[in-house]
C-alpha cells in the first residue's frame, strides 16, 4: 500500500516538473502573478492618429473586456479606464 502511494507521490511530481516547462504553463503562472500581485509595467496610451496621450509606470495588472475597446487597471488607488484607445502595455 505504501509503494503503491509513493509510486503516484513520484509519477505526479515528475509530470508536475514536465509540464512546468511548457511554454503555456509558464504563461499561466505569468498570468496568475500578475491577477494576484500585478507586473511591474509600462503603460502608454495613444491617440488614433498616433499621439502619445498618457503614460503610467507601475505594478499593476490590466484588465480587458472581450470586444477590446476598453482597458482598465488601477495606479495609486484610482482606476483608469480607457475606451476605444490604443494601449502598449510593456512590462518592466
Amino acid at each position: 500500500m505504501k509503494r503503491r502511494i509513493v509510486g503516484t507521490l513520484i509519477g505526479l511530481c515528475a509530470m508536475v516538473f514536465l509540464i512546468g516547462g511548457c511554454q503555456s504553463t509558464r504563461r499561466a503562472v505569468k498570468n496568475t502573478s500578475s491577477e494576484i500581485a500585478g507586473l511591474n509595467r509600462k503603460v502608454i496610451v495613444y491617440s488614433m492618429n498616433g499621439e502619445e496621450l498618457a503614460s503610467y509606470e507601475g505594478r499593476f495588472d490590466i484588465e480587458e473586456n472581450e470586444n477590446g475597446n476598453k482597458v482598465l487597471f488601477e495606479k495609486d488607488g484610482k482606476r483608469i479606464v480607457i475606451y476605444n484607445g490604443t494601449v502598449i502595455a510593456e512590462e518592466k
